[in-house]
């Protein structure tokens, strides 16, 4: 229903769902938006996040790691409701529930990229990039909490062009 709402897929008169066709200008919107909102959001969190949030965050990527390094690394489902539950526990901490209802919004943008090409991309990267940004985190640095959302984000963002232009090699034309 979030997607529907979002815009990403349709339901059609068989009541079946499909993914709406996403040019690359539009994968570009949606991630320029996502990189900002979210760094953004990270940066706040950095500046008022409590040591039981931090903890918090701490488990959830324990779990993800679990899943994903336990046997799971195939499952796309699973290690994508883990990232949304990682993202998710950070924008909590921004001390903005509107800017929080905005960004929750926002982390499906991979899930819809997932379900657009039928993979994920390299979840080791982000992996890499969920540890530093605990890091940051940590630390209460709010610039680099930001700085690593955004390169995070936007580490995606190339993964996915990649796969839009090995779904349709005219795409990577019109970037």
């Amino acid at each position: 229903r979030q997607l529907v709402s979002e815009g990403l897929i349709e339901i059609g008169e068989n009541k079946r769902s499909r993914v709406i066709d996403i040019e690359a200008e539009t994968l570009e919107q949606m991630f320029d938006l996502q990189a900002m909102v979210e760094s953004y959001s990270a940066g706040l969190a950095a500046a008022q996040i409590t040591d039981e949030q931090l903890d918090d965050i701490r488990l959830i990527q324990a779990d993800l790691e679990a899943m994903y390094y336990g046997g799971a690394a195939e499952d796309d489902s699973a290690y994508f409701e883990h990232n949304t539950r990682f993202h998710n526990a950070i924008h909590r901490c921004n001390g903005n529930p509107r800017l929080y209802d905005i960004v929750e919004n926002l982390v499906e943008v991979p899930v819809a990229m997932f379900i657009k090409f039928g993979r994920s991309t390299n979840s080791d990267h982000s992996i890499d990039y969920h540890r530093k940004i605990i890091d940051a985190l940590a630390l209460r640095d709010t610039r680099l909490t930001s700085l690593l959302m955004q390169t995070h984000i936007e580490t995606v963002r190339q993964e996915y062009r990649q796969l839009l232009q090995d779904a349709d090699p005219q795409a990577s034309d019109d970037a």
